[in-house]
């Protein structure tokens, strides 16, 4: 994102090396790694020392051929716990 961006451009080394330290780190204390493109998971790999065995990558995009039955989907256990992920986009951009 550096210089590709106005709100990245003109940035200091030191906010430059913070940054890339900040997203390295939460790339290796992520369980998973998702992303949209290949050059975007081998960005994770190559520049943020990413486990290749964590990273996958996952097109833009609903990416359901079919919907599951309900039936099928009421048979799933329920637990206690409710995972949830978080995506963001940034409209205006």
């Amino acid at each position: 994102m550096i210089d590709y961006y106005p709100a990245f451009s003109n940035l200091g080394q030191i906010s430059v090396k913070r940054g890339n330290e900040i997203e390295r780190r939460a790339i290796a204390n992520s369980k998973l790694g998702l992303f949209a493109s290949e050059w975007a998971a081998n960005s994770a790999i190559k520049d943020y020392s990413a486990d290749k065995s964590k990273v996958h990558v996952i097109p833009l995009g609903a990416n359901i051929d079919e919907a599951l039955s309900r039936g099928l989907v009421l048979q799933k256990e329920k637990t206690n716990k409710c995972r949830l992920l978080f995506l963001g986009r940034n409209w205006n951009r």
